[in-house]
């Protein structure tokens, strides 16, 4: 399903999937792919009916190890059928009312991706471990300036929003 912004937005398209886990068919993870100016895509999901629009990604889900790396797994998927070549951006949110640096999802997730992400290890990446937050791109990637611009703002949104949660 494919959502165009409103007024108020950023993004020029946002992209949702849905995710079931085959095992446990009633809990189902949506996937968002917001997909911004000079390719740069802001990968976050959530579970459906959990939280509000403001702590959605706050809420922690009781999922077994191999149901994340399956929703993991489905993000990268995901990213990786966007058509050309992206910057990929994630912020770990923390649990609803804790602010931690170098939270447990950001830990996990980074692992993840270190071991799953193509080419990892090949990847500019820049990163705040104080807010959780981590962006990924190729070495020839052609919006270089723009996604760093990109990203610094997103980091002052991303400490904004910490701060006004708490």
């Amino acid at each position: 399903m494919n959502f165009y912004p409103s007024p108020t937005c950023e993004f020029i398209l946002k992209k949702r999937y849905r995710y079931v886990w085959p095992k446990e068919g009633k809990i189902k993870t949506l996937i968002d792919l917001e997909l911004y100016p000079s390719n740069i895509c802001v990968v976050s999901f959530f579970q459906k009916g959990m939280g509000n629009e403001k702590t959605k990604y706050s809420v922690r889900a009781n999922l077994t190890l191999s149901h994340a790396l399956g929703v993991l797994t489905a993000c990268i998927k995901a990213f990786q059928e966007l058509p050309g070549s992206y910057a990929f951006v994630f912020s770990a949110a923390n649990d609803v009312g804790i602010n931690k640096e170098y939270n447990a999802r950001y830990s996990a997730y980074n692992a993840f991706l270190s071991s799953r992400f193509p080419n990892y290890d090949q990847q500019i990446q820049k990163g705040s471990i104080a807010l959780n937050t981590l962006m990924l791109y190729p070495q020839d990637f052609q919006y270089k300036k723009d996604a760093d611009d990109f990203y610094e703002r997103f980091k002052v949104k991303t400490q904004e929003n910490t701060i006004s949660a708490n």
